[in-house]
């Protein structure tokens, strides 16, 4: 399988700029098929929090993309009251025991979801955040290549001459 971890929403609503911008899933389509080709992998373990990704890809490789159950978000969940996941989860948890009870249970399946990754030989990711930092502590050992998107994009983009 081929690990990878595509950011969104959040990334996305408040336009975070160079490692951390995600790139499109289009971009991470079309690289994801190219190394499905070269490795001959059986297919793609995702792990993302947004759900209009999560659909394209299953749209694109179906049958072939599996996950873990987490919560997952779409950029017309936010709002200029509700900009990042965190406020999101409060507004549908009002409830200080219940929102715990929440967070406990998506924290395990993230962390559980990253555990994951750590197994895949590739990883592939769309931007730098925390959680790459944990697959390739966990994967020492396991990763034997992992792959920026981000920076792929940056080096196409010198290579064209623009800034």
């Amino acid at each position: 399988m081929i690990g990878m971890l595509l950011r969104g929403t959040d990334y996305i609503t408040t336009q975070l700029g160079g490692m951390n911008k995600p790139v499109s899933t289009e971009m991470a389509i079309r690289r994801a098929r190219q190394m499905l080709e070269e490795t001959g992998a059986d297919g793609i373990f995702l792990a993302t929090e947004d759900k209009d990704i999560l659909d394209e890809m299953r749209e694109a490789f179906k049958g072939k993309v599996l996950t873990v159950s987490q919560e997952r978000y779409r950029v017309s969940d936010f709002t200029e009251e509700l900009r990042t996941i965190s406020e999101i989860d409060r507004a549908r948890h009002p409830d200080e025991e219940d929102y715990a009870a929440f967070v406990e249970d998506v924290t395990a399946n993230y962390f559980y979801a990253l555990y994951l990754l750590s197994r895949c030989s590739l990883f592939i990711y769309s931007c730098y955040c925390s959680g790459v930092a944990m697959v390739l502590e966990f994967g020492r050992g396991s990763v034997k290549e992992s792959i920026c998107l981000a920076e792929e994009v940056k080096r196409e983009v010198k290579r064209d001459g623009s800034p």
